[in-house]
């Protein structure tokens, strides 16, 4: 694991320590998988059943930082290399805590000038890379950021708490938790055991015709797991009655302020 503080002064014309990232890791990267896997109960998400090299990605909403988190599981375990810019709310432990290798990530604070070339650099050495919503880029620099980004094959998850993505132009495809609930908790007593959440998918091409997809995350057992039980059966669950619930879970459901 790598964590660089890093920040590019006026006149330099790019992160002399991005350069040492992305040369450290570049021969390690996995570029002819043109399919970065994700955890089987997340590829619903995916057209393409995981993560298409050099695609744009916006994942923003309540719990977005988990959702992206659970995203890279399987990718980390793979053995390809993750970049997180901006992230200062994406803590060491909720990483781990997923059960997700540090091993092959670079954190980096936001760059303060020289964004997009910064980030196309790092884009060179790593597979993936995830921008915080202070990472912005510059309107007119936007299609060359995306066709580098193409260009490269490596991908990009723009993770926002707000409902909406601050790139107009290359986003392929669009993840936005509409709710997050978390479970457990019953008379004022019991702890918190899991967390149900819906992501509403929209995009282009394959991914044009819109849906919503419920998740546990994570479910009881501290699991990914998505939900296909029957409306009725989940309608009980949220009005707060024992239900069985994805096999041997009896939850019980109360509203708390979303959080990543």
């Amino acid at each position: 694991m790598f964590d660089y503080s890093t920040e590019v002064n006026a006149g330099t014309p790019v992160s002399e320590a991005i350069k040492e990232i992305a040369d450290f890791v570049a021969p390690t990267s996995l570029a002819n998988e043109k399919i970065l896997p994700v955890d089987k109960e997340l590829a619903a998400l995916f057209p393409a059943k995981g993560i298409r090299r050099g695609s744009i990605v916006s994942v923003s909403g309540g719990a977005s930082v988990s959702l992206a988190i659970a995203l890279t599981a399987e990718i980390s375990r793979g053995g390809n290399w993750i970049g997180a810019v901006g992230l200062p709310s994406l803590g060491l432990s909720s990483v781990s805590e997923m059960g997700i290798s540090l091993q092959r990530w670079v954190f980096i604070d936001q760059p303060k000038v020289q964004i997009e070339e910064s980030i196309a650099v790092l884009a060179a050495g790593v597979d993936l890379i995830l921008l915080g919503e202070e990472t912005k880029i510059a309107p007119s620099q936007t299609r060359r950021f995306v066709a580098r980004i193409r260009a490269q094959g490596s991908s990009v998850i723009f993770v926002t708490d707000k409902n909406s993505s601050q790139l107009a132009f290359g986003l392929d495809l669009s993840l936005s938790v509409n709710s997050s609930k978390w479970l457990g908790l019953g008379a004022g007593h019991g702890r918190l055991s899991s967390r149900r959440v819906e992501v509403s998918v929209s995009g282009r091409g394959a991914a044009s015709r819109s849906q919503k997809i419920a998740f546990w995350l994570p479910n009881s057992r501290g699991e990914i797991q998505r939900i296909t039980h029957s409306v009725s059966r989940e309608k009980k669950a949220i009005q707060g009655r024992p239900s069985v619930v994805s096999g041997s879970e009896l939850e019980e459901t109360i509203d708390i302020p979303q959080a990543s």
